[in-house]
C-alpha cells in the first residue's frame, strides 16, 4: 500500500490535534511518575544522570504513538512539533515542583523575595531547553518508528529493537548530554548552553531530508560536521551575480547630424573626425 495513503488512513484515525494533544499530557504526566520519583530516590547524584532520565521520559508520548501510527513520523517537521511539545509538557511539570518545592523552602527559611526572583529566572530559561532537547531527542523517535513500521508485528520489544541503532540512539544521547550540561554548570553558563542546543537544533533539523525514510546515518562525527556546515552556511548572505549589461550606442546618426563615440557613447557633431571626451578616432557609417 502506498506509504503516504497509509499515513493519511493514520491522521484521519488519529482525529485533528490528538497526537498534540496525547505527547503534551503524557509528557506532563511522566514527569511526576518517573522523573521526580527517580531524582528524589538518587538524591544528590541525579545531577550527573538527570538528562538520562528526563529526556527518555519525554519520549514516551512519542513512543506510544510510534507503536501505532509510525508513519505520521514520515516527516521531520511533525517529529520536531510532537518533540517540542513533549518538552512544553515536561517543562510544566518541573516548573510547578520547583515552583512549589522551592516556595515552601524559601518560607522556612525567610529568604522569599530573593528566592523567588531566582525561581522565576530559572523557570523560565529551563523551558526552551526542554522544548530544544525534547525536540532533537524526537529525531531518533521518528527514525526508529519508521524502521518499526516495516515490521510485520507491532509491540514495544520490536519498537526498543527499532530504536536500538546508532542514529536514534545520537539524537537521544545528545539531548541527554545537553541536558546534563545544563544542570551541572552555572547559571550564566546555562545561557550559553541554551544557545548551543539551538545552534545544534537548527543544524540536526536543516542536515535531515524532509522524508525522513531517505536518512541515511553515516556516523556521529559526519553528521555533526554537516550540520555545523549547515548553520554556517545559513548565517553567509546569498550574493548573487548578474551579467552586466551591455547597452549599444549607434555609431553614427546622420538624421539628427551627430556621431557617436563607439567607446564612451559621447555624443559628437556631424562634422567632428575625434571625440571630444576620449579623443578617440570616429568611426562614420556610409
Amino acid at each position: 500500500m502506498d506509504v503516504t495513503i497509509e499515513r493519511a488512513r493514520e491522521e484521519r484515525a488519529l482525529g485533528p490535534f490528538v497526537p498534540e494533544l496525547l505527547v503534551l499530557l503524557v509528557a506532563f504526566v511522566f514527569g511526576f511518575l518517573i522523573a521526580f520519583p527517580a531524582e528524589y530516590l538518587l538524591g544528590t547524584t541525579s545531577s550527573f544522570i538527570v538528562g538520562f532520565i528526563e529526556e527518555p521520559a519525554k519520549q514516551v508520548g512519542l513512543v506510544v504513538l510510534a507503536i501505532s501510527f509510525p508513519l505520521i513520523f514520515k516527516d521531520k517537521k511533525k517529529a520536531l512539533q510532537l518533540g517540542a511539545l513533549a518538552g512544553v509538557g515536561f517543562a510544566f511539570c518541573e516548573d510547578l515542583a520547583n515552583y512549589f518545592v522551592g516556595a515552601q523552602i524559601l518560607n522556612a527559611t525567610g529568604q522569599t523575595a530573593a528566592g523567588n526572583q531566582e525561581i522565576f529566572a530559572r523557570i523560565v530559561i529551563s523551558l526552551p531547553g526542554h522544548v530544544m532537547w525534547a525536540s532533537i531527542a524526537a529525531f531518533g523517535t521518528a527514525l526508529a518508528a519508521l524502521r518499526f513500521s516495516n515490521y510485520s508485528k507491532r509491540s514495544v520489544s520490536n519498537f526498543l529493537y527499532a530504536y536500538a541503532k546508532k542514529d536514534s540512539l545520537f539524537f537521544l544521547v545528545s539531548a541527554a548530554v545537553l541536558h546534563t550540561v545544563y544542570d551541572l554548570v552555572p547559571f550564566l553558563l546555562q545561557i550559553f548552553l541554551l544557545v548551543i542546543s539551538a545552534v545544534l537544533m537548527y543544524g540536526f533539523y536543516k542536515q535531515l531530508p524532509d522524508d525522513l525514510r531517505t536518512f541515511k546515518f553515516e556516523g556521529a562525527r559526519d553528521f555533526l560536521k554537516s550540520s555545523i556546515r549547515q548553520v554556517r552556511e545559513a548565517r553567509r548572505p546569498e550574493v548573487k551575480f548578474t551579467k552586466p549589461v551591455e547597452i549599444s550606442q549607434p555609431s553614427s546618426d546622420v538624421s539628427l547630424g551627430a556621431v557617436y563615440c563607439p567607446r564612451l557613447g559621447h555624443k559628437n557633431s556631424a562634422d567632428s573626425t575625434f571625440c571630444g571626451l576620449c579623443g578617440d578616432r570616429l568611426v562614420k557609417s556610409e
